[in-house]
């Protein structure tokens, strides 16, 4: 029993093969509107990972509020204010830089080299960075500490250094989503695509299937070779999905290593994982292979019809 069941499956899967190799430009336009249709989630979800990663790299860090204080503050208030914030128990340590070490930054990371000897008083301000200890790095602690520095008097413009990665975190968050619901519309495209395609390639042989129907066969035996075109549709959609959104990041990555670089930081592209393309090739081929079953099931459900 188990040894026909095998040699059925394999004739279907030949002549699977067989239907791809007659009509190998229609069948590789198919396969190409597949991948197209797969690369776009996919890719989106590539450049989600990739964020992912750069928040989470981020919010390692210690996050930072940096307190830029007026250009009219004496050595001796901001002294004064700097032995205060040591003296809080929400801070774990500070980082002070000067009025004439942020000029000197500032010549050295610009055009301007030699910018301080037209000037006759100094424009950049000094600058105290407040770093809170590991119990006030939360979302509500960071903004109650930032809301208290920025009123001390000293105080011009207070930055909280950790806003933007709760902004990051939430586009992730939303991208999440629109992830998951281009997914669902892609899914049913691949089931529309493949049922198109084996619409037309059963329309050629509609006669063909009559003759068989006539001679006994079964409704399984000739449904099994369309739902193997259809696990191969996917297979094969699901795999150059992948090589093009590889292609695409291999593309990309000296010009992101260029702009990590300017930021004197360094990021490596994450590709797609093996776990990722296999998982993918799961969905594609079970999908082809559902989009192929709807469309047999109701062609031999009209031909029964007809007779």
């Amino acid at each position: 029993m188990i040894h026909h069941w095998l040699i059925a499956h394999v004739r279907a899967f030949r002549s699977a093969i067989h239907a791809f190799v007659r009509a190998p430009l229609t069948n590789a336009m198919t396969i190409l509107v597949i991948a197209i249709a797969i690369a776009l989630p996919l890719g989106f979800f590539v450049l989600l990972k990739n964020i992912e990663v750069v928040s989470h790299a981020q919010q390692t860090n210690a996050p930072s509020i940096s307190l830029y204080l007026q250009v009219s503050a004496t050595q001796n208030d901001i002294d004064t204010l700097i032995k205060n914030l040591n003296q809080d128990n929400r801070v774990q340590k500070i980082t002070y830089i000067s009025s004439e070490q942020g000029l000197k930054s500032f010549e050295k990371k610009t055009m301007f080299h030699n910018v301080s000897a037209f000037l006759s008083n100094n424009p950049i301000p000094a600058v105290v960075i407040v770093y809170p200890n590991a119990a006030n790095r939360n979302t509500v602690a960071m903004n109650t500490l930032y809301a208290s520095l920025k009123t001390l008097p000293l105080v011009d413009t207070a930055q909280l250094d950790a806003q933007w990665i709760t902004r990051l975190n939430n586009i992730v968050h939303l991208g999440n989503q629109l992830s998951k619901a281009l997914s669902i519309l892609f899914a049913c495209s691949i089931l529309l695509i493949v049922g198109h395609a084996l619409r037309e390639s059963l329309s050629y042989h509609t006669t063909d299937i009559q003759i068989f129907r006539l001679l006994g066969a079964t409704s399984g035996y000739i449904r099994r070779p369309l739902l193997y075109q259809g696990w191969l549709y996917g297979l094969c959609g699901a795999l150059g999905a992948a090589a093009l959104v590889q292609l695409l990041l291999w593309t990309m990555q000296d010009s992101i290593a260029q702009l990590a670089q300017s930021y004197q930081t360094h990021f490596q592209l994450i590709m797609i994982s093996r776990v990722d393309i296999i998982a993918l090739t799961l969905v594609a081929s079970l999908l082809g292979w559902l989009g192929a079953w709807m469309i047999a099931v109701r062609f031999i459900n009209r031909s029964e019809l007809s007779r």
